[in-house]
């Protein structure tokens, strides 16, 4: 009986921590999208965790925004389609000139520790 209130105890934790991680990507995912079409690089920066600051400096994050734009246009809407275990959601992501995948994870204070753009391929779930 106890290892299985332990296990109901232990899913219900997990289930209450991907709902809190679920906001915090879907926030940041949202906040990302905002800054990304008003052609604010600085604000992306801005979001980004020390680490990302220091390998993605401000003058590289513009070229990303900038070449970004110019190959798949603005972010028209997104949708989540999975936070992985690891520490990273996924977002089916439409720009104006494709589907890509935007890969996201954020560190304990919510800062973005990862940014991913990767080929959008559908994930074949069982029912």
């Amino acid at each position: 009986m106890k290892k299985l209130f332990a296990l109901g105890f232990t899913v219900f934790c997990y289930t209450l921590c991907i709902a809190q991680s679920k906001e915090d990507f879907n926030k940041s995912m949202t906040e990302f999208k905002q800054s990304y079409n008003q052609d604010n690089p600085q604000a992306i920066f801005d979001s980004f965790n020390a680490q990302v600051q220091s390998a993605l400096p401000l003058e590289q994050t513009q070229q990303l925004v900038a070449t970004l734009k110019t190959q798949v246009g603005d972010i028209k809407q997104y949708e989540l389609e999975d936070i992985n275990t690891l520490g990273f959601a996924d977002f089916k992501t439409t720009f104006s000139k494709a589907v890509l995948i935007v890969r996201i994870s954020l560190d304990k204070e919510s800062k973005i520790s990862g940014l991913f753009f990767l080929p959008y391929a559908p994930v074949d779930k069982e029912d």
